[in-house]
């Protein structure tokens, strides 16, 4: 910010002692990453730099919300960076961006190791290291190298070779085609009361217990609660879960970022994939913007961005909007941004059935197929999720037989819903819809029809 700042205040900062050390990839955030292209750009073609021209420059390339407004523009001189000092903060960037290098390709370099595909991560760990030291100079190390055809279909290959670690509901992989992978973004959408802390809660007590190293962030509950239900999960299983570590962390996604890490860090050479879980999305603080959906959108962005680069599984629970209670949940209904269907690999959007139960709907499913849904027995207590018990089955079915009356003004053959409506891995059989009348007593059956 302070470098950008300056350049602003400043343009003749821009010239050899900035551009000359730093690019466009060595900021952190793409944010900055945008801003420092405009302001290079409108530099290269003799244009005066100052926070109208730059802003009418974001505004042109539809970028200004992105980058969180006019507002943000300001707030980058708004603590008077000093102009003298820009090749100062130009060194800054450069040396945090060769840390992050570094890190990023010893982590990756681990996870090989523990994959047994160790090709080429060793040279990559080297020349990070070398630049690290100052040994090479950013302009020569930092500059993108096109990949051949071969390159690529090889890495693709050792993605598709990697195993998918199952959530342990076994439908639900199911679903997922195995499970889920490293660097994935899955986001649990529901609203509230409708499972999102459980679905947390249960998913870093189970890959904690498998002996994947977990990190919880809260932002609803407080440590002890989650810690509680995680224990209240653990019930019967006599576990302390030591890989587990909980969090309530205060700031905004760049101390969150900052947090992840340093965790992540501290998990090198570590045999099973972390996992980190944050409940939920749009309780964590994004940077001041004029738009609530763009300061959401970052959170997002910035978290699919740290699983990718460190090679983590991030489990993100999200709010869905008020309207999501009066009809199927879908991607929309995501509250505050449209870019958090955009960065999820993987969007289980949940739908509370029942006191004990739920239906989850794979809203998105960027490595397999989408639409399915899931019915699931809930112990809201202890946070655990499974199948259905033959009760919750029969009242499941009743509540789509009622919704299928609804639309057929009260009435319909049993052989029409039986052919309409989708349940377990087909359809019901008349009889169990004439079993789901008597046990709920939702409709009746007279003769072959069913009557609400």
């Amino acid at each position: 910010m302070a470098l950008l700042g300056a350049m602003i205040l400043e343009n003749e900062v821009i010239g050899d002692n900035v551009v000359s050390l730093v690019q466009r990839e060595m900021f952190a955030y793409p944010a900055h990453q945008a801003i420092f292209e405009a302001i290079c750009r409108l530099n290269a073609e003799k244009k005066p730099v100052d926070l109208v021209v730059l802003r009418q420059e974001l505004a042109t390339d539809r970028k200004l919300e992105t980058v969180g407004g006019a507002e943000y523009l300001m707030s980058l001189t708004d603590g008077s960076p000093s102009p003298a000092n820009a090749p100062a903060y130009a060194q800054i960037v450069v040396s945090l961006f060769r840390r992050r290098k570094a890190m990023e390709a010893m982590r990756a370099a681990s996870l090989a190791v523990s994959s047994g595909i160790v090709d080429g991560q060793v040279a990559k760990v080297r020349q990070a290291l070398d630049e690290l030291e100052g040994n090479v100079s950013p302009s020569s190390a930092d500059a993108p190298r096109p990949r051949t055809l071969a390159e690529l279909r090889e890495l693709a290959r050792e993605l598709a070779a990697e195993p998918r670690i199952p959530l342990g509901i076994e439908a639900l992989d199911e679903a997922l085609s195995g499970g889920v992978k490293a660097r994935w973004l899955i986001v649990a959408g529901g609203f509230s009361g409708e499972g999102k802390t459980s679905l947390c809660v249960y998913v870093a007590a189970r890959f904690s217990f498998l002996g994947h190293p977990a990190l919880f962030l809260t932002f609803e509950l407080a440590e002890v609660e989650i810690a509680a239900k995680v224990d209240a999960s653990l019930q019967d299983l006599n576990e302390t879960l030591p890989q587990l570590r909980i969090l309530a962390p205060s700031g905004d996604i760049g101390s969150v970022i900052r947090v992840v890490e340093e965790w992540a860090a501290e998990q090198d050479g570590a045999e099973l994939t972390p996992v980190l879980v944050v409940d939920y999305l749009q309780k964590v603080k994004g940077p001041e913007s004029s738009s609530r959906e763009r300061e959401v959108a970052v959170v997002a962005e910035e978290l699919q961005s740290v699983g990718r680069r460190l090679g983590i599984i991030v489990f993100v629970a999200a709010q869905l909007n008020r309207a999501s209670q009066e009809t199927i949940p879908r991607l929309h209904h995501l509250r505050e941004s449209g870019l958090i269907e955009q960065c999820a690999d993987v969007a289980l959007l949940l739908q509370k059935t029942g006191p004990d139960s739920i239906r989850v709907h794979v809203g998105k499913n960027r490595w397999g197929k989408a639409g399915d849904e899931v019915d699931l027995g809930v112990d809201f207590a202890r946070s655990r999720f499974g199948p259905l018990s033959d009760s919750q089955r029969l009242r499941d079915l009743a509540d789509r037989v009622v919704q299928r009356l609804e639309k057929r003004r009260g009435k319909a053959t049993l052989r029409d819903l039986s052919a309409g409506i989708r349940w377990g891995e087909g359809h019901p059989t008349t009889g169990e819809i004439l079993s789901a009348a008597s046990a709920t007593g939702r409709y009746r059956v007279e003769g072959t029809e069913a009557i609400l």
